[in-house]
């Protein structure tokens, strides 16, 4: 009860019209339209609990409603502030789940480019060598659609082994990319 006589900043000899003069005052003050405070509301809505509950008390009234609004009261304020942190935390999640969605595509985009080039010049490589390798053996120039074949068969061989290659490195970097999505959840408590 003494909370109360603080809240509203009277003695608890203070009379009615002493508790509603200083009622005013503290009300101007900490309307929410007139304080730019965060929790100008939560001490409003208590300030205005305080002075209910005092001239209950004043007029003789039973208190036993007005004890129940502060409950009431206090309750409302615990579950705004439990929803306020979920959606500050739902908002920090989508945050860092954007990252890892960022650093997911850049490393996709990265291997499949790199892979394509890679066959690409492996090809253009091969029909050469190719040419080198079987003019210098049977020493008469093989037409262009047989070296084209197989040089294309042994180039697609070589870019499945590439692909293999680079999707090890790539579920690698994907991985080091998870643990670091969950390592930052985890330091903001977020997990």
């Amino acid at each position: 009860m003494q909370a109360y006589y603080d809240i509203l900043g009277v003695t608890p000899d203070a009379s009615l019209s002493e508790i509603k003069k200083a009622y005013r005052k503290k009300a101007i003050k900490l309307h929410p339209d007139k304080n730019p405070s965060p929790d100008a509301q939560e001490q409003f809505m208590k300030l205005d609990a305080a002075y209910d509950y005092l001239v209950a008390v004043k007029k003789g009234k039973p208190i036993n409603d007005t004890a129940d609004f502060v409950e009431i009261l206090n309750n409302f304020f615990q579950q705004k502030k439990q929803k306020e942190k979920e959606e500050k935390n739902k908002k920090r999640r989508g945050y860092h789940a954007a990252w890892y969605m960022n650093e997911k595509n850049k490393i996709y985009s990265n291997h499949t480019g790199l892979t394509t080039l890679i066959g690409f010049f492996l090809v253009v490589i091969l029909i050469v060598v190719e040419d080198v390798v079987l003019t210098s053996l049977y020493g008469k120039f093989y037409p262009f659609k047989n070296k084209l074949m197989i040089g294309a068969g042994v180039g697609i061989i070589i870019i499945t082994l590439v692909n293999r290659v680079m999707t090890f490195e790539r579920n690698k970097q994907l991985k080091n990319a998870r643990n670091e999505y969950f390592r930052r959840l985890k330091k903001e408590g977020l997990v």
